[in-house]
């Protein structure tokens, strides 16, 4: 594929992105208590006045760029079942003790094992990708949120929901490399 057309597949896969996983992934932290975050908000944001999502959608679009570019030099395209397992583990283990530390019931077991059953669970189906995904989403935007936004605005980098904004990042890097797999396997032929 051609430079144009990848760079534009890769602003869908952004705001595709944030349309599903990042979405989604707000509402189910707002579900379990652990943030306030409005879910598909047509409130307007300035400059422009656009609705907040699409505001989102947009910036996630030129996330997508940058992520399709990595990804293209970085090759991930096989699967990873081993890698799978002991990553699944150890992203269970970690989320487990963060929501330990929140609520201390069975509700931190339970997002533990769902944490990390879903991301062995995506790496065995969409291959390794989705790890070189979830640390984009972390080291990328997430990254912006605590350091350049904040020194924007004029306030301390690191601030507020450290946790919540890894978790949004995370998924959504996530989510670019599944919706970026899932084409390839339709484009070639159910190959991954």
């Amino acid at each position: 594929m051609s430079s144009l057309p990848r760079l534009a597949l890769g602003f869908v896969v952004g705001a595709l992105s944030i349309l599903v996983f990042d979405q989604t992934t707000s509402f189910a932290l707002n579900q379990f208590g652990l943030a306030q975050i409005p879910v598909y908000s047509l409130r307007a944001v300035a400059p422009l006045g656009l609705p907040q999502i699409v505001n989102q959608c947009f910036w996630g679009g030129l996330w997508g760029i940058l992520f399709v570019l990595l990804w293209d030099r970085a090759g991930f395209q096989s699967r990873g079942h081993l890698v799978a397992i002991v990553f699944g583990i150890f992203t269970g283990a970690l989320v487990w003790g963060a929501a330990s530390l929140v609520f201390g019931d069975f509700r931190a077991i339970a997002i533990g094992v769902l944490s990390g059953a879903l991301v062995a669970g995506l790496i065995a189906l969409f291959g390794a990708g989705v790890l070189f995904g979830l640390l984009f989403g972390v080291m990328g935007p997430a990254m912006v949120n605590w350091v350049v936004l904040p020194a924007i605005r004029g306030q301390a980098p690191f601030g507020g929901r450290l946790a919540v904004t890894a978790i949004l990042g995370a998924m959504f890097g996530v989510g670019m490399a599944v919706l970026l797999a899932l084409m390839a396997r339709f484009a070639g032929g159910g190959r991954s």
